[in-house]
């Protein structure tokens, strides 16, 4: 029986409370009334999440958790205390981010965060930390330059912001790569950008778009397809700030050109001086 984690266990025993789960190792568990599904059987089984009540007691229920032990998951802050900040993970007792598995700056009620998922081996308590770099390594890595990956946003820094990529790895996403509105704890598809190999550990690039040659496709598709649903007409070309064509098309002024150039080698348009139409 695992805490922190869904455990299809046995239907043992009825009680005044609830019911009496156990394993095959002869350990049980109480599911309270309360989550007892109408269907519920002496003999048989139910898979159900098991965790600590506020009385240190081990609980089963029926409800799911935002994340289990092991997960990356974003949670919301609910209260802070004198041990550390309580966040809704969705069962009815919150989770404790202790402060020493907080950053030098203390969470706040209300504020979102990305946070791992722990068992504490010294309490033998579910608890959650913030200072993922810990419980992730860039030693050993599994994926390659250009290989499409799944990002967490992590934090925002000087560069760019910090994301885990594939649940495994730290990567950065830095801010000359992002065009559009992002949030701390969101999960993003993103590309590897490149893999630098540093004094200490690799250091993973990354991008929400696909780059160099990659690049010119899909942005090119995309001014194509502004320009059907704008009646063949949009008012930029090489003139427009970068700021218009990252407002519009979500890319760079030098991503813009070089799709603009492919879509022209391609005969599909005809640049004018205020703009670009579709070729006839």
């Amino acid at each position: 029986m695992e805490l922190g984690e869904y455990n299809t266990l046995e239907v043992l025993r009825e009680a005044e409370h609830g019911y009496y789960l156990g394993d095959e190792e002869g350990n049980d568990v109480l599911i309270p009334m309360k989550w007892v599904p109408d269907n519920i059987e002496i003999g048989g089984e139910i898979e159900v999440f098991v965790y600590k009540d506020s009385y240190d007691r081990p609980i089963a229920t029926t409800m799911k958790p935002f994340g289990t032990v092991g997960d990356f998951v974003k949670l919301k802050v609910k209260q802070v205390s004198n041990t550390g900040a309580f966040a809704d993970w969705g069962l009815e007792k919150d989770l404790l981010i202790p402060y020493k598995e907080q950053p030098k700056i203390r969470l706040e009620e209300g504020q979102e965060v990305l946070v791992f998922i722990f068992l504490d081996e010294v309490t033998d308590r579910i608890a959650a930390t913030t200072r993922l770099h810990l419980v992730l390594d860039n030693d050993e890595l599994d994926i390659e330059e250009g290989e499409k990956v799944e990002i967490k946003i992590w934090k925002k820094t000087d560069l760019g912001y910090s994301v885990v990529i594939n649940d495994e790895y730290l990567g950065l996403l830095y801010h000359q790569d992002v065009f559009e509105e992002i949030e701390i704890g969101e999960t993003r598809n993103a590309f590897v950008k490149r893999i630098k190999t540093g004094k200490a550990e690799k250091q993973i690039d990354v991008s929400l778009r696909k780059f160099v040659g990659e690049m010119v496709e899909p942005d090119a598709q995309l001014i194509l397809d502004t320009l059907k649903k704008t009646g063949s007409f949009i008012p930029f070309n090489d003139k427009s700030s970068p700021e218009d064509i990252k407002k519009h098309f979500k890319m760079s002024k030098k991503a813009f050109k070089r799709a603009v150039g492919n879509l022209y080698k391609k005969r599909l348009i005809k640049i004018m001086k205020n703009g670009i139409s579709l070729a006839d």
